[in-house]
């Protein structure tokens, strides 16, 4: 299959309500669009994750992440830019983020794929997507499309596999967020 026919597939099963599996630029995702709680809901229920250990998010661009943030930090491309491993930030959440998918404290963890593939997808539907590990919680992550479990793969309403055979990397990105003085602090390495 063509990775346009792939990317319009996703597109189709994100925004139809479905949770999809696909590649992300740290390790293999399943996910859903920000906006239908419904659908985010069941991704939590796929991996049998507790309701309580929010989701990040992801977006296509820096720009795509000002449209749901207030008060970003303003060096945040700078560091994008040079952070050596993806980095996943704790902003506050304007009022384009649902309040379902808020924190207690109104953030939202949002990165920036540099996964290609993961980033037409995102451009397609036009607004961020969930992520987190294409495991039931507490199990192994897959490095690989081959070792995702077939109780996740069963579970899910769409795949996305540009890479059948791409070794993925099994770290998952580094989270922190800017504290009130404008000093970066590290949450999970």
């Amino acid at each position: 299959m063509k990775i346009a026919d792939i990317i319009e597939n996703s597109y189709k099963t994100l925004r139809s309500g479905g949770v999809l599996l696909y590649p992300t630029d740290t390790i293999w995702g399943i996910g859903a669009d920000i906006r239908i709680q419904a659908a985010n809901t069941q991704v939590f229920n796929i991996k049998e994750r507790d309701l309580s250990n929010p989701l990040i998010y992801l977006v296509s661009s820096v720009e795509m992440l000002k449209n749901y943030t207030v008060d970003l930090h303003p060096r945040i491309e700078t560091l994008l830019f040079y952070h050596n491993r993806p980095l996943t930030l704790i902003h506050k959440a304007n009022k384009e983020v649902p309040d379902w998918a808020k924190s207690d404290d109104s953030t939202i963890a949002f990165r920036v794929t540099s996964d290609a593939f993961c980033r037409r997808v995102i451009e397609k539907l036009g607004r961020p997507i969930s992520s987190t590990s294409a495991n039931i919680s507490g199990e192994k992550v897959p490095s690989n499309y081959a070792e995702i479990s077939e109780k996740i793969i069963t579970r899910v309403d769409g795949i996305a596999n540009p890479y059948p055979n791409k070794k993925g990397k099994v770290n998952p990105s580094v989270i922190a967020k800017y504290d009130e003085e404008g000093q970066l602090i590290v949450l999970r390495e």
